[in-house]
């Protein structure tokens, strides 16, 4: 039989004959084979590239993106009242006539808005850590604890500690940590 030097892309498709004792036993194999491929005259060509105008303020906006996608939540040091962009750590506690209260410890609430407990904001908005207030919140009707849902209630709250997101210097460390070197 002949040799040749193929590489197949695929299972073979084998068709054999019957077998018959003393008789030539004949068969044949099909498959597909990666072709062998030859380019020829791309030697000289010319490539024509415009280089796309970025204008300086794209890029800005681009590391700017880069860098908000980066950030961290951090401990806020300083002493100062809740203020937008914050995220409070808080304990509150929800009361209503005829029902046992409602306390959830270490509740991250994020000010100015916050996807579940938004009914909080107003209260802990100005706060300071270690403060407490108290008033008057409506609980919205789809509230993830259901026999809250709807309510007016009375609303205590104790920030524990303010949280601020915190983001990268434009730096080359963070060119490194983005993967350039």
């Amino acid at each position: 039989g002949e040799e040749k030097d193929i590489t197949p892309v695929g299972p073979p498709d084998i068709d054999q004959e019957e077998l018959m004792g003393g008789q030539p036993f004949s068969f044949s194999v099909t498959m597909d084979v990666k072709p062998a491929v030859g380019v020829e005259g791309y030697e000289g060509l010319k490539v024509v590239w415009d280089k796309p105008a970025v204008e300086d303020a794209e890029v800005d906006e681009q590391l700017e993106g880069m860098r908000r996608q980066s950030g961290s939540l951090g401990t806020v040091e300083e002493a100062r009242p809740v203020a937008d962009g914050d995220v409070v750590d808080a304990t509150f506690t929800l009361s209503a006539e005829g029902q046992d209260d409602l306390v959830r410890e270490h509740l991250l609430v994020s000010v100015p808005e916050d996807n579940y407990h938004a009914f909080l904001v107003d209260l802990v908005k100005g706060m300071s850590k270690d403060e407490t207030a108290e008033g008057e919140v409506t609980v919205p009707g789809d509230y993830i604890d259901s026999e809250w849902g709807g309510k007016t209630v009375q609303a205590k709250v104790e920030v524990h500690e303010l949280k601020a997101v915190q983001y990268p210097d434009l730096d080359d460390d963070f060119a490194k940590e983005m993967g350039h070197d």
